[in-house]
């Protein structure tokens, strides 16, 4: 294991939504992880700028509940995209191991 798979396991585990927060509508996934907590802390409330919007993912806990949303926010999409990337890493991990042990 390197760097890059223990940063990854760590933001895997930074993006976990275990922490309490308000009352949500509904439909919405219950909880906040600490990787958006801290993105809203560092970021605040900045938008990108000429109010471009990029897509973030939201849900995927139950499978079969992930969606695309349109944010404005940094540290909303910040926060989104946290998950997402350790999950590329790893997936890249297991298919280069997957290759490797075949060969």
């Amino acid at each position: 294991m390197g760097v890059r798979d223990f940063s990854s396991i760590v933001a895997v585990l930074f993006s976990a939504n275990v922490l309490p927060t308000r009352t949500k509508p509904g439909g919405a996934v219950r909880g906040t992880s600490l990787a958006s907590r801290t993105a809203g802390r560092v970021f605040g409330d900045a938008t990108f700028p000429r109010g471009i919007k990029l897509p973030s993912f939201v849900g995927g806990y139950p499978p079969f509940t992930l969606r695309i949303c349109m944010v404005a926010r940094i540290s909303t999409f910040t926060g989104r995209a946290i998950p997402v990337l350790s999950w590329v890493i790893m997936a890249s991990d297991v298919s280069q191991i997957a290759c490797n042990s075949v060969l």
